[in-house]
């Protein structure tokens, strides 16, 4: 079974028990060749442990990234959803044609409920 791992701490989920007590108390942030492997590396190809690392730190970047644009999408979609709300109810006080209403409604809750299901 192939490890995935948490893009907030870089550690592995759903492994083997043993392997994930291994990764918490574990100081590394993200998996690395053990030293003696990463040192034949260098020897086959000199400079290549400055580019690994170099590759872990685009990664861990662009993670940073991602999980920045996906909190700002659910804010969104939440402000959105709740100006929909908001403007429904103002229909219902004004006593608008209720169809339009119930579009608005809808309009306001169906992302929300989507957003709550898709986190599970």
């Amino acid at each position: 079974m192939s490890d995935s791992f948490n893009p907030v701490n870089g550690k592995p989920e759903g492994s083997s028990p043993t392997r994930q007590r291994h990764a918490q108390d574990s100081d590394y942030t993200m998996q690395l060749p053990p030293a003696e492997e990463l040192a034949k590396y260098e020897e086959i190809s000199p400079g290549i442990s400055d580019r690994i690392l170099a590759v872990i730190e685009q990664e861990r970047e662009l993670d940073g990234l991602n999980i920045s644009l996906q909190r700002r999408r659910a804010i969104m979609t939440t402000a959105v959803s709740l100006a929909f709300v908001a403007v429904a109810g103002v229909g219902i006080w004004l006593e608008v044609f209720w169809p339009v209403v119930l579009v608005l409604g809808l309009g306001g809750i169906v992302p929300f409920i989507l957003r709550e299901i898709s986190r599970r």
